[in-house]
């Protein structure tokens, strides 16, 4: 296979996979959907072109996305089967998903929009803990499936996933990876990655799920949407929808703040302040069994040192005996980071 002959309907592929259709192209190779013969299952298959496996870095890549997305277990991510080589090309196999994208369901009912997002979140909250960072988050690499009216996302695409504990990086330094209209102030400022940078794609997200645009479009040149991510605030959601949720506004603008340490935090924030408000039973249950599988991925908490030393002193003097019936009530929205803040004061006070 190249780039100028790929894969044909009904060949036979590493003489297990019956090509039906091709479902994508890209720079890197092909998305095909296939029969795995020795299964009978029908599967999507993703394949390198041979002429980048020439490359170390790019073969590199492609095993460290299988690698990636090998790891998660969750329904609402794209499942992995197994990958291989076939001569000179490399390949793997994954789930197939009948329905297309989140882009063909942006004028879903609102509760069902609502939904998705929230279900978006909890995807993020497990790859995160599996410290992966997506980096490409964007309506394009998230699959929906739709059974009896019913749509359920699936999380795919981890094609320039950052793997936080990975030993070597694969991407130089000054080389921007990820969707312009997605991409959070500190991919473009050359820092540091973490799980936050996903969630400022969230909040571009929220705007396209809303209003049917990123919260900033360049008309002319690339580096006007540059700037408008460094620097330019977004227009408020319900200016441009004002049918919108006013607290879905809030959270939109604090996941799209251009300081990561003033951002929401993590997935699990987002999580609980969707949950609170669409389904606070199903929540409880859903954050009753992440807390039994273990912990969550928590970026250090910056920006709260006033808090923290108040409340630290506060808990010392209640547990010293020093005021007597004095109380402790931690007073905000869900989402807002009030357990982060809990944790850290009672880690402090157990390292003393």
């Amino acid at each position: 296979m190249s780039a100028h002959d790929p894969l044909k309907a009904q060949s036979l592929f590493a003489r297990r996979y019956r090509i039906l259709s091709t479902l994508g192209k890209g720079g890197a190779g092909a998305v095909y959907h296939a029969r795995d013969e020795s299964r009978g299952e029908e599967v999507a298959l993703k394949v390198m072109h041979p002429a980048l496996a020439e490359s170390e870095t790019q073969r590199l890549r492609f095993l460290r996305e299988f690698r990636a997305v090998s790891r998660l277990d969750h329904p609402l991510c794209l499942r992995v089967f197994e990958e291989g080589r076939d001569g000179d090309t490399y390949f793997y196999s994954m789930e197939y998903v009948r329905g297309g994208d989140l882009t063909q369901h942006l004028k879903a009912p609102e509760g069902a929009r609502l939904k998705l997002l929230y279900q978006i979140a909890q995807a993020l909250e497990h790859i995160h803990t599996q410290r992966i960072v997506h980096r490409d988050l964007k309506p394009a690499n998230v699959l929906v499936v739709e059974r009896d009216g019913v749509l359920t996302p699936k999380l795919a695409d981890f094609g320039i996933a950052k793997l936080l504990d990975a030993e070597q990086t694969l991407t130089a330094a000054g080389t921007l990876v990820g969707t312009l209209a997605y991409m959070a102030p500190e991919q473009f400022r050359d820092e540091a990655i973490d799980a936050r940078a996903d969630l400022y794609a969230l909040g571009c997200m929220i705007y396209v799920m809303w209003t049917g645009r990123p919260p900033f479009t360049a008309k002319r040149h690339p580096m006007q949407l540059v700037q408008a991510h460094l620097a330019q605030p977004p227009t408020p959601l319900r200016e441009l929808a004002p049918e919108a949720p006013a607290w879905l506004e809030d959270l939109a603008a604090r996941l799209l703040l251009k300081d990561p340490q003033q951002r929401v935090q993590s997935a699990e924030e987002v999580v609980d302040w969707l949950g609170a408000r669409l389904d606070v039973e199903a929540w409880r249950a859903y954050r009753a069994s992440t807390r039994k599988a273990g912990a969550i991925y928590r970026p250090p908490l910056v920006g709260r040192d006033a808090e923290l030393r108040g409340l630290v002193e506060t808990l010392r003097a209640v547990m010293s005996g020093e005021s007597d019936g004095l109380g402790v009530a931690l007073v905000a929205p869900a989402g807002m980071g009030k357990s982060r803040l809990v944790d850290a004061a009672v880690t402090e006070l157990e390292i003393e």
